[in-house]
């Protein structure tokens, strides 16, 4: 999952409740997440949060790559993607591991 974690908003409000539901579930979760804004920080994230990028907005750009190619996943569920470094993603976007298994059908493609 590729979202904000750990901080007070509502999408990540929704993606915590989400995901730690599949986590009780015997899910295998990976969070992808910002490092946050103006100093701001949870005390503490869970063993599957990965701080790698910084959103759009911010004076000082970061993402790493490395951290979604790693990925073995079935499913890549991303939230909140207008304020996300979308290009970067789509860039990688077909190296995700999950795109070598499945065709991925785009909206015009057919």
């Amino acid at each position: 999952m590729m979202t904000r974690w750990n901080i007070p908003c509502g999408v990540s409000l929704h993606a915590e409740l989400v995901g730690r539901e599949w986590v009780r579930m015997g899910h295998d979760l990976q969070v992808l997440a910002p490092v946050e804004w103006e100093g701001y920080q949870c005390d503490e994230d869970e063993l599957y949060v990965k701080r790698c990028y910084t959103l759009r907005n911010k004076p000082v750009y970061f993402f790493d790559p490395r951290q979604f190619l790693k990925q073995d996943c079935d499913v890549f569920v991303v939230q909140n993607l207008e304020i996300l470094p979308m290009e970067d993603l789509f860039r990688i976007y077909p190296l995700i591991s999950f795109c070598r298994k499945t065709p991925v059908s785009v909206s015009g493609d057919e």
